[in-house]
């Protein structure tokens, strides 16, 4: 094998340094490097002491720290593996600075590969354990400068370091005015992994990057990839990031996303995620099984997959989790500015919000489409699955909009589409417990809606509850809703309950709504308290509420019953006056309104507040 090792030294001792290097003095050569037998190339930075050494101008920018490195300043720089087992094992120093540890083409392509796939190396990178100060960490980095970057490898773990500063590990291609035309692909073999872990201290994060036009990560069948924040105090992140081209995330393996468990600060948190920046691209995201997980605690470990272009994700199935505790630590797939396509299969998808203290917030899940106009959101599922959003637990109270532990499909685009293609799914959704606004449900909030099954024998039920605890104003509900477009559901049986919870509720609500249900739909007040809990279908709810504009069809039986304090309507909210009705109702069954003790029911306006509209109402029976 080959080995190199950094050197020792203390105070103003510098360039203990151990590389092999190919200079650029002769054009158009490049370096190559075999490795037989399966043997290994180790680098590990050095133990010098000093701080702050800076680099030597006169001897090709080096740095004047104990490095280990492999440097080609040529047209290319090629490192091969001609059997199996080999590997490549670098880490960054223990003390001092600038005691690195590279693999670095300067001028141009680098590729590192098996002869074969058989062939292909095991990479660990690892930044130092200790030492390292701001620009001059002990780190451990892959990189082209430049050119393309090939990497195919058997397996890759990319750790950044315990504590101190900057002591990173991350495999990059390109930089900030460098590379931009070029590529980066990194293939892991069949049943292999890549992991990311972050680190400790400040900075010590690990990372693939990519400035060029295109980033491909290929998991291969069976493969892992596993990214988890780190902790300590700040940046101590887990990242796949392609800053101006496409990202591709392929394969056929389970990916698993993680926030840091401890630490974070706002602003700059222990996260996990892929990344995508540039609106003008896309990113491609495709598994068998996603998780994603919040952290346990700290501040913005949260865990997402984010792009500024074109989403899409793909997987058998998706399960995103809110952190424990903590603030800002969510799950999170985010389409920021641009259109979202999500693709689930026979795993389906799930979402639950997390938990947390009286001054914890934000430890929510979800899944977003933050475009505007021109863009859209659709969510497809497949095989008979179900979607299952469930809120969190939170303590908190009176947190204000979106500050609660939810769990909600959102989108602000032109549209929103949600499509089940398989026979048996269910849309679950259910309010959360605790504090307030731990909410959960699918909402288009400038757009459309549309629920629906490819079929009519693909049409999903529906179960909305509503959650427990809450105070006035802030309860924990359950809602389908389009707040300013018309909303379409084609659905087989509906069950809506409001809970048990201060003024907790369950709502399908849009200003103009086409509902279609071939079978029974059951609306239940329960034992929700307080003055605006209860359970409704009409028009957008709240101080804002709109006026409803409502046909309805149900093939079976409707059953509006009361709750122990709050009533079961069709129309208007209650928490706005002066709104009117035109409501259009068929029933192939039985249509039953049944009042508590307590509370009422009631398809049109409130007794208190009636206003002009057009109400029809038409049953096989009706019973009063």
């Amino acid at each position: 094998g080959l080995q190199l090792f950094g050197g020792s030294g203390g105070l103003s001792e510098a360039k203990n340094a151990a590389f092999v290097l190919k200079g650029n003095d002769v054009p158009g050569t490049s370096q190559v490097i075999t490795v037989n037998g399966g043997g290994a190339i180790t680098l590990q930075g050095g133990s010098s002491s000093d701080l702050n050494v800076g680099y030597d101008n006169n001897l090709l920018g080096l740095s004047n720290g104990s490095f280990a490195m492999i440097r080609s300043d040529g047209v290319s720089q090629l490192i091969e593996f001609t059997a199996p087992g080999g590997s490549i094992s670098m880490a960054g120093g223990i003390s001092g600075s600038n005691n690195f540890a590279f693999i670095q083409a300067v001028n141009g392509s680098q590729t590192i590969r098996g002869s074969s796939a058989a062939n292909a190396p095991t990479i660990s990178l690892a930044g130092g354990a200790s030492g390292g100060v701001t620009n001059e960490g002990n780190r451990a980095l892959i990189g082209a400068e430049i050119g393309t970057q090939i990497i195919n490898a058997s397996s890759i773990s990319i750790t950044g370091g315990a504590a101190d500063t900057e002591n990173l590990a991350q495999i990059r291609q390109g930089g900030v005015s460098a590379g931009l035309a070029e590529t980066q692909t990194i293939t892991i073999g069949s049943s292999g992994s890549l992991t990311l872990s972050g680190g400790g201290g400040n900075t010590n994060l690990a990372r693939i990057q990519s400035y060029g036009v295109t980033q491909t990560v290929d998991l291969n069948t069976g493969g892992t990839l596993d990214l988890t924040g780190g902790t300590g105090s700040a940046l101590n992140f887990a990242r796949i990031e392609a800053i101006n081209g496409d990202q591709f995330i392929t394969g056929s393996g389970d990916i698993t996303i993680t926030g840091g468990a401890s630490g974070g600060s706002a602003g700059n948190g222990n996260f996990a995620d892929l990344r995508q920046r540039n609106v003008a691209k896309q990113q491609s995201v495709t598994a068998d099984t996603l998780t994603i997980t919040g952290g346990a605690s700290g501040v913005e470990n949260n865990a997402a997959i984010r792009g500024d272009g074109n989403q899409s994700v793909s997987a058998t199935g998706i399960t995103i989790q809110g952190g424990a505790n903590g603030t800002d630590n969510f799950g999170q797939i985010n389409a920021i500015t641009s259109s979202q396509t999500i693709n689930v299969g026979t795993g389906g998808l799930s979402l639950t919000g997390g938990g947390g203290n009286s001054t914890d917030r934000r430890n929510f899940a979800s899944v977003f489409q933050g475009g505007l106009a021109g863009t859209t959101q659709t969510v497809t599922i497949s095989g008979g699955s179900n979607v299952d959003l469930q809120g969190g637990t939170s303590a908190g109270t009176s947190v204000g909009t979106d500050n609660g532990s939810l769990a909600f499909i959102t989108s602000d685009g032109d549209a929103q589409l949600i499509e089940f293609t398989g026979t048996g799914s269910t849309i679950s959704a259910t309010g959360g417990s605790g504090g307030s606004n731990n909410n959960a449900g699918i909402v288009a909030r400038n757009g459309s809606q549309t629920i629906r099954g490819s079929i009519a024998a693909h049409a999903p039920n529906m179960v909305l509850t509503g959650g427990n605890d809450g105070v006035p104003g802030e309860s924990n509900g359950a809602q389908l809703g389009a707040f300013n477009g018309a909303q379409n559901i084609s659905a087989q049986n509906a069950t809506l309950n409001a809970g048990s919870g201060l003024e907790s509720f369950a709502l399908i609500a849009s200003p103009t709504q086409t509902l279609q249900f071939s079978g029974n739909v059951v609306l239940d007040g329960a034992t929700a308290t307080g003055l605006d809990g209860g359970v409704r279908i009409g028009g957008r709810g709240g101080a804002s509420g709109s006026n409803t504009n409502l046909n309805m069809s149900v093939g079976g039986n409707l059953t509006l019953s009361a709750g122990t304090f709050n009533g079961a309507g069709i129309g208007v909210t209650s928490a706005a006056t002066g709104l009117t009705n035109d409501i259009v109702l068929t029933v192939g069954g039985t249509l039953t309104m049944a009042p508590s003790a307590n509370a009422g029911t009631r398809i049109g306006s409130r007794a208190v507040d009636v206003q002009a509209g057009n109400i029809q109402v038409t049953a096989a029976n009706i019973l009063m």
